[in-house]
């Protein structure tokens, strides 16, 4: 009815936008310089690791010792070099996040609109229905998780209960040895409690991914809605 079954057949392919750095020529040269530092720190520890092999067997000299030195040395730079370059090269690009978020936010506008835009076939009946029942879904969705769960820490609770009951029970050590004793033991009921409401905080979240799963096509029905009313208000005062 309405079309309902082809809107969102049209919505299912439509994914949020998934940001995507473009790699600059600096950071190429970047990456090279650190690659290459890795690789050189990489051949002077096996070079020192074969000098060190040679010497269990020969009473090293004062050449060798400067040697095996030189290559802890080089070993040691190269290394810091491969670390802590990108580390800084990142450190200064921080200073320039207001440009790079206003062209992540022109980017996935674009992305936005590419999507809404093909609900452009539709009228915006069609569309204010398909609007109800992915809204009704979302609705239900979300009372479902707060009939489980009402609190978005639940699950980082329910980690801190197992931990502290775990402990309780005298630590992981002894888990096996509270398995030994039977599932119908007082301390296998109290692992399966834990367990019970542990796979249920995880599926609250689950149903929560779902729910903004859908509130992203919500999203694009409103946007399609939104370009349909500009279209109309255009085509009016023409």
């Amino acid at each position: 009815m309405y079309r309902l079954n082809q809107i969102i057949r049209e919505l299912e392919g439509c994914e949020p936008y998934k940001p995507f750095r473009f790699i600059t020529r600096r950071e190429r040269i970047i990456n090279i310089i650190s690659a290459w530092g890795l690789a050189f720190s990489g051949i002077c520890f096996l070079l020192l690791l074969m000098l060190a092999l040679w010497c269990q067997y020969n009473t090293p000299g004062l050449k060798v010792i400067w040697l095996a030195t030189a290559l802890y040395l080089l070993c040691t730079l190269s290394a810091l070099v491969a670390m802590f370059i990108p580390s800084l090269y990142g450190l200064i690009k921080i200073f320039g996040w207001k440009k790079e978020a206003i062209t992540e936010l022109l980017l996935e506008i674009d992305h936005d609109e590419a999507n809404a835009k093909k609900l452009s076939y539709y009228s915006k009946l069609e569309l204010d229905y398909a609007k109800h029942w992915v809204q009704l879904k979302i609705n239900r969705l979300l009372v479902r998780v707060s009939n489980v769960f009402g609190d978005k820490t639940a699950l980082m609770a329910l980690i801190g209960l197992a931990y502290g009951a775990i402990k309780g029970l005298g630590g992981p050590n002894n888990l096996l040895a509270m398995f030994s004793k039977g599932f119908y033991s007082v301390e296998g009921i109290v692992i399966q409690v834990l367990a019970l409401l542990l796979g249920v905080s995880l599926g609250a979240l689950m149903l929560k991914k779902m729910a903004g799963y859908y509130v992203y096509k919500l999203e694009l029905i409103e946007a399609a809605l939104k370009i349909e009313a500009i279209k109309s208000e255009e085509g009016a005062q023409s």
